[in-house]
């Protein structure tokens, strides 16, 4: 993980049927992130997007996904 990728830890990803999550966005603050997640929401509300919080061990990061009530 380099320098750029730690200013911006929290991610938006889409969650795909398939296992798999795209990253949609990169945010300084979690707030930034929640307020993004809700546009987001309500210009597609079919598809499926977590919040997520990268902590970045090497090369293959397990994010923390949170769950809030904009994601319901």
């Amino acid at each position: 993980m380099n320098y750029q990728d730690r200013l911006s830890p929290w991610k938006i990803v889409r969650l795909q049927s398939n296992l798999q999550h795209v990253i949609v966005g990169n945010f300084r603050r979690r707030g930034d992130a929640e307020g993004h997640l809700r546009i987001l929401k309500r210009m597609m509300p079919n598809l499926q997007f977590a919040i997520v919080f990268d902590v970045g061990y090497g090369g293959d990061s397990i994010p923390f996904v949170s769950t809030t009530d904009a994601e319901q």
